[in-house]
């Protein structure tokens, strides 16, 4: 079997001569595998010097229509030999792949403008980015709770400690732990993050991954809170992001600046889901009440190609509220921010406007949930100054607007 591929912005042409049997539908699956998993939403399959299909090549072509369907894509057969093209009929495929229609039909070029949900497209330094308003005007209510008198990223031994909810309304991270009460929690305060009913914690008690919890119905997770930032209310914008084939990949600190400009935002809260090239920054925070690990806070860790869920508010401009809960993302004094980033395993992710509650609940039922960090600044970073920099994905995001400051036992 020949296999030969063109790709064109989010299509991809690919043309298939032979035999597509068991022995050959793993090499074609590489192929396509590689297409999707680089950005490719959009499939047209020439199968006219296609000579044989077995049941093990139609099963690869379904798997990928619905993943990329899925995706907010497509998969075309947009020619076909005629053997082939009776297999594919025979076995009801032919209405799936698009077969009665394909030969007279041109495909969507996939390019700038080309969606039906298309959004305003600009590009900015490395990325292109494509902005929806979904609700323009719309501010985030801000609470900051505890941070009494030290950083909030790290809460004193003697923070007062209450048990809070986040329903899907509502974004927040801070050091917290699951568990009944502060005397239980006392050796498993670590960092946490909620997103959509969604909420992550990775303890200082030993445990290799970190732990989560999801909104189900009445069932709200309960979540034991030293200091906290949360933010409640709709977003006024979703914009999506990719880099530039010549650059590969964005840093953080560079989308976020983007994103925040784009939005005409000098503050916000923000939810990110993204691929990532690599993600860097502070591992497992240590106990905050003194529990038995001796860990030192801001070991260093580095996830390669991943599927990111990140949380936090940054700034391009002083907001005094906010002086004890920023710190720059790069080497730049601005933007400065406060993120958690919870890292799953490698997913493609949808184009165009995407729920956020869904995205986040597809995320956890498919992936596979590996750490939670305090992404790391370029400024500071690993040995070689690495930062966080991710290929495309989604933004949503809103104005700062009321910031509620809450100090001690609620």
């Amino acid at each position: 079997m020949e296999v030969s591929t063109r790709r064109e912005g989010d299509q991809v042409h690919v043309t298939v001569a032979g035999r597509l049997d068991a022995h050959w539908a793993d090499r074609l699956a590489v192929e396509l595998e590689a297409a999707v998993t680089d950005g490719a939403r959009h499939m047209r399959l020439d199968l006219n010097g296609l000579e044989f299909i077995s049941s093990a090549g139609l099963r690869l072509l379904l798997r990928y229509y619905k993943q990329l369907h899925g995706l907010h894509g497509s998969l075309v057969v947009t020619d076909c030999s005629a053997p082939v093209k009776m297999v594919i009929a025979l076995a009801g495929f032919e209405h799936l792949l698009g077969l009665s229609s394909a030969a007279g039909r041109s495909a969507p070029s996939g390019g700038k403008g080309s969606r039906s949900d298309g959004g305003e497209r600009v590009e900015l330094g490395a990325a292109t980015y494509e902005k929806f308003e979904t609700d323009l005007g719309a501010a985030l209510v801000c609470r900051l709770i505890g941070g009494d008198g030290a950083r909030p990223q790290a809460a004193p031994s003697d923070a007062a400690c209450r048990t809070m909810q986040f329903p899907s309304g509502t974004m927040a991270l801070g050091i917290g732990a699951f568990g009944q009460d502060a005397a239980e929690c006392r050796d498993r305060f670590g960092r946490f993050l909620a997103a959509a009913g969604a909420v992550v914690s990775h303890g200082a008690d030993g445990a290799d991954v970190p732990d989560y919890l999801l909104q189900s119905g009445a069932f709200l997770p309960d979540v034991q809170v030293l200091t906290c930032l949360s933010c409640e209310g709709p977003f006024s914008h979703q914009i999506r992001f990719e880099a530039k084939p010549g650059a590969g990949s964005v840093p953080f600190d560079q989308l976020v600046e983007s994103c925040l400009e784009l939005a005409h935002c000098e503050a916000a809260g923000m939810v990110l889901l993204a691929e990532a090239a690599r993600v860097v920054g502070q591992g497992r925070h240590p106990s905050a009440l003194g529990g038995s690990r001796k860990d030192a806070e801001g070991a260093e860790r580095l996830f390669p190609r991943s599927t990111v869920l990140a949380v936090g508010i940054a700034a391009r401009e002083d907001r005094p509220a906010l002086e004890d809960w920023l710190r720059p993302l790069g080497a730049c004094a601005w933007p400065s921010g406060w993120f958690h980033a919870a890292v799953f395993s490698f997913c493609p992710l949808r184009a165009g406007l995407v729920d956020l509650q869904e995205a986040v609940g597809a995320l956890f039922e498919s992936e596979r949930l590996e750490g939670l960090l305090q992404p790391a600044s370029r400024a500071g970073g690993t040995e070689d100054g690495g930062t966080s920099e991710f290929i495309r994905g989604t933004c949503w995001l809103g104005p700062l607007g009321p910031i509620q400051r809450e100090r001690g036992r609620p």
